[in-house]
């Protein structure tokens, strides 16, 4: 937005995962006096005129409602939005950016989200791939934190390579957002003596799951309990109409180990 010829006109930023559908609906269209109750006696604006002549950023547009997409599609081919209880139209000159936190194609074969309206957004695609798959960009995003943390430059050469290292070897599990707090926390305890760094990094631990067996008292013949599946499988091909001859070529045995199961 800073770098188009829209710099000069406002940038509005939405996060439609945070407000309930009939919230949002008025948020981005607006509404006129007496709209709904509770509605402001002299209407609002809505956010989409908000951004007139500027961009408008849907952040988590993958949690929008089907209405609310149905909408939003008609201000996009119309470049007009409508308010809520209004009955004249308001032209628009703004540029849309969204975003979405899930794979918009699975939302699409899901029934969620509208094709039409992915196709209609779908002009330029960015895609932010999770830190893991761009290790090149973890030490320089950790300086540039730290130097903004440390109101200074922070150049590679400042860091000890041990804490390099550890940074490149960590599973960033929390993206960005955890290589900023891990910066922080460097910042803050940088002098303490831990050559191995383990006091910065946040450990995904799973939850351990209870013993459902009790090994000291669980006992299995797993020579009967293989006899047992193979017979369940044969019997259940023999009831599906197979011949004795096509499940034994099916089981890859002979037809004479077949008869000895059977037995």
């Amino acid at each position: 937005h800073n770098s188009s010829p829209r710099k000069n006109g406002p940038f509005v930023a939405v996060n439609c995962a945070a407000l309930p559908p009939e919230l949002l609906e008025s948020e981005l269209f607006g509404y006129e006096k007496g709209a709904f109750t509770g509605a402001r006696k002299e209407g609002k604006a809505g956010l989409f005129e908000l951004a007139h002549n500027g961009t408008i950023f849907l952040d988590e547009i993958n949690s929008m409602s089907s209405d609310i997409q149905s909408k939003l599609l008609r201000v996009l081919e119309t470049k007009q939005v409508m308010r809520l209880g209004s009955d004249y139209v308001i032209p628009l000159d703004i540029r849309i950016i969204s975003a979405s936190n899930t794979d918009i194609i699975e939302k699409i074969n899901e029934g969620t989200f509208r094709r039409d309206l992915y196709f209609r957004l779908n002009t330029l695609t960015l895609t932010l791939p999770p830190l893991d798959e761009r290790p090149s960009d973890i030490i320089y995003l950790f300086l540039h934190f730290l130097s903004e943390f440390s109101n200074r430059s922070i150049k590679k050469s400042d860091l000890p390579e041990p804490l390099q290292k550890a940074l490149l070897q960590h599973h960033w599990w929390g993206n960005i957002r955890e290589i900023r707090s891990t910066a922080l926390r460097y910042h803050i305890y940088s002098q303490t003596d831990n050559a191995s760094y383990t006091y910065l990094f946040d450990q995904h631990q799973p939850k351990k799951r209870a013993h459902l067996i009790d090994p000291h008292t669980f006992k299995l013949d797993m020579k009967k309990a293989q006899q047992t599946f193979q017979k369940l499988v044969i019997n259940d091909l023999l009831e599906q109409g197979y011949t004795k001859t096509e499940v034994a070529s099916m089981l890859n045995i002979t037809r004479q180990t077949l008869f000895n199961h059977l037995k």
